[in-house]
């Protein structure tokens, strides 16, 4: 039984790896969402408690290791500007309780490796234009 080619790849994952596929096949239609930021935008009509624990949730989840993490969090209008919503969001994430799976006290368990290349570097730098940067 022979299988048809693949004419078509849909990919969701690091920049790198399309290059990978494109030099496999340099004619093949490549639809990719790489290297994306996924982004909360919060209004100043949100309800800001719950606008927190999403933002934490997201970026949080399974310790930011899914594709649909939030890296980006737009603050629109008085938002951008509320103490308020600033020391709810350093407070929730600072007293996330990170440990074991299997203690269920746990909001965060760990990494599945050691940090390396593009992640060691967003955990350990500050970007251009970052407060304290």
């Amino acid at each position: 039984m022979s299988h048809p080619s693949v004419d078509r790849v849909i990919l969701t994952g690091a920049f790198e790896t399309a290059e990978l596929f494109r030099s496999w096949r340099p004619d093949l239609e490549l639809l990719a969402e790489t290297s994306g930021k996924n982004a909360i935008i919060v209004t100043p009509s949100a309800d800001l408690d719950l606008a927190v624990s999403d933002v934490i949730k997201s970026a949080f989840g399974h310790a930011g290791q899914k594709c649909s993490a939030a890296s980006l969090v737009i603050l629109v209008g008085s938002v951008a500007t509320s103490e308020r919503f600033r020391r709810q969001l350093i407070d929730a994430a600072s007293t996330m309780r990170v440990g074991l799976p299997s203690d269920p006290a746990t909001q965060m368990g760990p990494l599945i490796e050691p940090a390396s290349g593009k992640l060691l570097g967003a955990l350990t730098q500050l970007a251009p234009g970052s407060p304290g940067s």
